[in-house]
């Protein structure tokens, strides 16, 4: 049988009028074969000399029709080289070497090839024929040789499958970025950019849970946001002031995919998982495109973020001109407030994957049913475990964390006691102190002090801390005041040792006694002293 797989090619290459002729001729030749027309008839309607005629006749295949009889181009084949094989591989060596550089084109490329053929004696290719060359290499192999083969199979590589879901919350995917925008302090003193760490399900593409924190990502990070995943959302919502807007999706994730940041494979955070049946999933290490939803969600929202005075943008070069410092103009409390919103928004947006709100593919799936069929103890006992905790002893005013008092009449039996607490970054008017195996509700000591955010409360202790430095010495005076002390007390120190070492003298040989002069004798030193007599 003949190669159907190159007439196929010759197909797709063909010409309208290159299919016409050959159709044409297989007719011609079909009729011939059927006795149908004479040689000579033959040779009339096609037309072309005998060898021609016979050369078509070899190549006639039924099977394949008039693809078999598709006029072969002269000349050179696609894809054959005419160039020495030595002068093949020093272009390939040359492509390899130069291409590592982001900037390097045909020209950095044929440049070098000009020069090692000029010390092996080679002739030298045209830039044409090196420029072919590079153009020849596949997008891939380009983007491996100048990002790397861990970039090029992220953008490049192929990627089949897909992650086959049939109900909410079977599940979700987290990850940590920083926010493309710089913040303020009270005083709209620019401080610096946040961070968000974001946990979403996947079958709907709701967001369950986020957290706002300046810290870098830590186990903090990760506990407050599946605390808050579990929680209901009123109570932060109406501490920020957005008590108007719904935010009714919570529930426990099945699973969680994560990468392998060390946040994330915290002892603390697999024992609370483990305990309330949660499966862990790290991402296999350099597949990025494993956490791809809540990659895709994290660029939406920062592509919204970009709209903000004071953003960063994504890069130095979208950036260049722009003083993000200069125009920024929001505290932490109000881009927690505009982030909410933006959530909200995000919710009643249709999404281009599942072809309707995140939040109607949530009701769609639940309706009115609240998947959190935990009881309110229940509940309560899951967010605990997958709270931040930390070590505080108990004192007789309470407990004392993050500049606040904490007291119970429970905690009195105890005090002196190292005990472990829990405590909510997103409301810190109470803590959990664990005392007898459980764990107690501790609130303010203080019952009229109002709630806060862990991290606008950690910004005003900041802040009040810079308001209460004396402003009326400068840090060099301050300075030079304290090296004053020191000196003062070094001075006396010394003092101090040589009076007590003559004290000590005294007392062993008793007290010093004058020096008499007993000598009556005046010296005249103008005169030449005369040598004393000797015995020789």
């Amino acid at each position: 049988m003949r190669n159907t797989k190159n007439r196929g090619a010759r197909c797709d290459e063909a010409e309208l009028e290159e299919l016409k002729e050959a159709r044409r001729r297989n007719d011609v030749i079909q009729k011939y074969l059927d006795k149908e027309i004479t040689y000579k008839s033959a040779l009339g309607l096609i037309p072309c000399s005998k060898t021609t005629f016979y050369r078509l006749l070899h190549k006639y295949d039924e099977d394949a029709g008039s693809l078999a009889l598709l006029q072969t181009k002269r000349g050179r084949k696609k894809g054959e080289h005419q160039l020495a094989e030595a002068v093949e591989t020093i272009i390939v060596e040359c492509i390899k070497s130069k291409l590592t550089s982001r900037v390097a084109g045909p020209s950095a490329v044929w440049k070098a090839v000009k020069d090692k053929c000029t010390e092996s004696s080679l002739p030298i290719p045209s830039l044409g024929a090196v420029a072919k060359r590079v153009h020849s290499i596949s997008p891939l192999e380009l983007r491996r040789l100048q990002y790397g083969a861990a970039d090029a199979y992220d953008k490049l590589g192929m990627k089949p499958g897909r992650l086959k879901l049939i109900r909410p919350l079977q599940v979700t995917q987290i990850d940590h970025t920083r926010v493309d925008i710089i913040l303020c302090d009270d005083d709209r003193t620019p401080l610096g950019r946040p961070w968000l760490t974001v946990l979403i399900d996947v079958n709907t593409r709701v967001i369950l849970s986020y957290y706002l924190s300046w810290h870098n990502p830590s186990s903090v990070s990760v506990a407050a946001t599946i605390a808050f995943a579990v929680a209901n959302k009123a109570d932060y919502l109406s501490m920020i002031g957005c008590e108007s807007i719904n935010y009714p999706f919570s529930g426990k994730p099945e699973a969680i995919n994560s990468d392998n940041a060390k946040e994330f494979r915290a002892l603390s955070m697999e024992k609370a998982c483990d305990k309330n049946k949660i499966k862990l999933n790290w991402r296999p290490p350099g597949k990025k495109h494993y956490g791809g939803h809540i990659e895709r969600l994290i660029g939406t929202l920062m592509g919204e973020v970009h709209f903000l005075p004071g953003t960063t943008f994504s890069n130095t070069r979208v950036r260049k001109g722009y003083d993000s410092e200069k125009k920024s103009c929001m505290t932490f409390l109000e881009f927690s407030k505009w982030f909410t919103t933006q959530v909200a928004i995000y919710h009643s947006t249709p999404h281009s994957a599942i072809k309707k709100t995140p939040g109607d593919a949530w009701f769609d799936y639940f309706g009115s049913y609240n998947p959190n069929t935990l009881t309110n103890s229940e509940k309560a006992e899951l967010t605990i475990d997958f709270l931040p905790q930390d070590r505080r002893t108990i004192c007789t005013k309470g407990i004392r964390f993050k500049n606040n008092y904490y007291y119970c009449p429970d905690l009195a039996p105890h005090v002196g006691k190292d005990i472990l607490i829990k405590y909510n970054p997103l409301s810190m008017k109470r803590i959990w102190a664990r005392l007898n195996d459980e764990y107690i509700s501790v609130p303010f000591s203080d019952l009229a002090q109002n709630d806060n955010l862990l991290e606008v409360a950690r910004i005003g202790g900041l802040f009040q801390q810079e308001k209460s430095k004396a402003r009326w010495v400068t840090e060099e005076g301050r300075i030079k005041l304290k090296k004053t002390s020191e000196e003062i007390v070094v001075n006396a120190q010394a003092i101090t040792r040589k009076e007590r070492r003559q004290q000590a003298i005294r007392r062993e040989h008793g007290p010093r006694l004058p020096v008499e002069i007993h000598s009556k004798i005046s010296v005249d030193y103008s005169k030449k002293p005369l040598p004393f007599n000797s015995e020789d």
